[in-house]
């Protein structure tokens, strides 16, 4: 039997690739070896960053992170470890004391490997993101947010987990509206399975993502949909690093929490 290596991104969205709790559905993107590299920055949170070799061995992709790399995000060095959110529990093996706090549009990665290889990355860093007049219910909830003047802040992800007392109903949307001309506020309102448990409690996280890092989240969403059926075909990863697989990215996002 074929063997599936995920690598739990924790993307919190997890479940999701983006943002710490993606799951990469390796068996079916088209990637060969090289270096794995993936970073979402959030303004004043933690830098955190996964670096590594990527080797096929029998169909399988292996991930070693053992491997050393000079890493640095603008003038930070971040330091190679094992590390884990305690929040979330995201693993991740380059990081720092510090708090990433951006002073302008653009931040840059680079990353020099033991074979003096060098990656590079840079990314964008989106407006701040409010969810506004959020309601909800155990049937599912509504609530609006603001559009920016600039287009290429207008991508989105919207994830949602319902706890019930047995299980974690989740669901994930990824929205463009990137081409908007007319609206400067959108609505946004999902209601539940019928056949979903009683809700205990909700969390909804609202990100603004870079064009960048949505396109890598569609990726891994079709490489998903490859995986669940063998009439699709595998799906390459789209990312934005020069000599790596992978995406360095910033989002911004707000939440909310409620219990019933």
């Amino acid at each position: 039997m074929k063997k599936i290596l995920y690598l739990i991104i924790c993307l919190m969205i997890v479940g999701y690739g983006c943002i710490e709790e993606q799951i990469l559905p390796y068996n079916n993107l088209k990637m060969d070896a090289g270096y794995f590299v993936e970073c979402y920055l959030e303004p004043n949170n933690l830098y955190k960053l996964t670096a590594t070799k990527l080797q096929p061995l029998n169909e399988d992709y292996i991930l070693d992170y053992s491997h050393s790399f000079d890493a640095f995000i603008d003038n930070i060095e971040l330091y190679h470890s094992l590390y884990s959110d305690t929040e979330s529990g995201y693993i991740y093996n380059y990081g720092s004391y510090l708090r990433f706090v951006p002073k302008k549009d653009k931040v840059y990665l680079t990353l020099i490997s033991e074979d003096q290889d060098t990656i590079k990355g840079e990314t964008t860093v989106p407006e701040d993101i409010k969810i506004n007049n959020f309601k909800s219910s155990d049937g599912g909830v509504q609530f609006d947010f603001l559009l920016s003047p600039n287009k290429l802040h207008n991508f989105f992800m919207v994830s949602i987990d319902s706890y019930d007392s047995d299980s974690v109903y989740r669901i994930v949307k990824l929205l463009d509206y990137s081409g908007e001309e007319e609206l400067d506020t959108i609505f946004f309102d999902y209601s539940f399975k019928d056949d979903k448990g009683r809700t205990e409690y909700l969390d909804v996280v609202l990100r603004r993502l870079t064009q960048d890092n949505f396109k890598y989240q569609q990726s891994i969403e079709n490489a998903k949909d490859a995986n669940n059926d063998n009439l699709i075909l595998p799906s390459p990863l789209a990312g934005n690093l020069k000599n790596a697989i992978g995406i360095f990215t910033c989002y911004t996002s707000d939440s909310v929490s409620v219990y019933y």
